[in-house]
């Protein structure tokens, strides 16, 4: 029984041997690991003591190097500060700039209200203004027309007591120097006297058909002081008027020429022109021109193709009486351009 439990005890003390010395070997190990960690943090600690104990160049480098940084960050921070500084005064300058833009805006609004007001009123006043043009237009048309029946009334009237020179002619003679003459005389049908008369007459052979020339080179004059109403001039009766043949001689009696005057193919025509003054002071005249075709003919024989000639008729139809009318004394009405009505838009408030 003793070896027995002795062989337990002994186990028992193994045991316990075994797990001492495996206590043993562990704190062996752990010491041996403990130092071997201090070992490397003293070498990781003499490198950063060697690495912070530099040498005083490189010591001197970096407090260049960070003085430079330092003058970097000190401008980098004036310059922003100016920025800010420049973008302020911006801001303000901006600022002015927009409340002048408003005053400036406002003005504009006020005037603009201002001139919509003048041009309101201007438009009124135009539209007053046109009125009054038309009716002062119609008022003046009427005036005209008042005044020109009024002048041609006075005209009428002036004509009717007017003088009135006329011509009368006879058939030609031939006188004692056996030339052609054609006797004349002027008549005062007009209601007053006429004065200063003068008068330029001439006549003229020429074959029928041939126009004639109106020329005065050679022409007889018949000149009176005052021919009273009703009468006669010459006083003493007819006045002979030599005719003139193509070369401005006197026409002579010759068989030649009175067998043209008898076949109708030789023609004598008389023209001329009266000039006078009338009771009013005014100065007339008037043309004439007649055909006398023959001993036997007379100024009124015009039936038949051999009639007077076209410029005969024409000029014998020129008169100072009619270029007297109202036309020339009453200019006739301008052409008149009336607007369109205008329509004036009130402004708003």
């Amino acid at each position: 029984m003793l070896p027995r439990q002795f062989k337990a005890l002994v186990q028992m003390l193994r045991d316990e041997l075994s797990a001492l010395r495996q206590v043993g070997s562990e704190q062996v190990s752990a010491i041996r690991d403990g130092k071997k960690t201090a070992h490397e943090d003293r070498g990781k600690i003499e490198r950063a003591v060697a690495a912070v104990q530099t040498p005083e160049g490189d010591r001197a480098h970096e407090r260049t190097y960070r003085e430079k940084h330092y003058h970097v960050q000190v401008v980098l921070t004036v310059v922003t500060g100016l920025a800010f500084l420049a973008a302020a005064v911006y801001a303000g300058l901006a600022r002015r700039q927009l409340k002048v833009m408003q005053n400036t805006y406002s003005e504009i609004q006020k005037q603009t209200r201002a001139a919509e007001l003048a041009a309101y009123v201007s438009c009124k006043n135009a539209e007053i203004a046109r009125d009054i043009f038309i009716q002062t237009y119609n008022g003046g048309a009427d005036t005209r027309a008042t005044a020109r029946g009024s002048i041609q009334q006075a005209l009428a009237i002036t004509e009717s007591v007017a003088a009135a020179i006329d011509p009368e002619i006879s058939t030609p003679v031939v006188n004692s120097q056996g030339t052609y003459q054609i006797p004349i005389k002027l008549n005062n049908g007009g209601g007053s006297d006429a004065r200063n008369i003068f008068v330029k007459v001439r006549a003229a052979y020429l074959s029928i058909g041939e126009e004639p020339p109106f020329s005065y080179e050679k022409f007889t004059t018949i000149t009176d002081a005052v021919l009273k109403k009703g009468s006669s001039s010459p006083r003493s009766g007819w006045m002979g008027i030599p005719v003139l043949d193509e070369k401005g001689l006197p026409l002579a009696n010759s068989e030649i020429v009175r067998s043209l005057f008898a076949a109708n193919k030789g023609q004598v025509l008389m023209y001329g022109h009266i000039s006078y003054l009338d009771v009013f002071g005014f100065h007339r005249w008037r043309n004439f021109c007649s055909q006398i075709r023959g001993a036997n003919s007379s100024k009124d024989d015009v039936v038949g193709p051999h009639g007077p000639p076209r410029k005969c008729i024409q000029y014998n139809q020129e008169e100072s009486f009619r270029s007297i009318p109202g036309e020339t004394i009453i200019p006739p009405p301008l052409p008149l351009s009336i607007p369109s009505e205008m329509v004036c838009r009130k402004p708003s408030d």
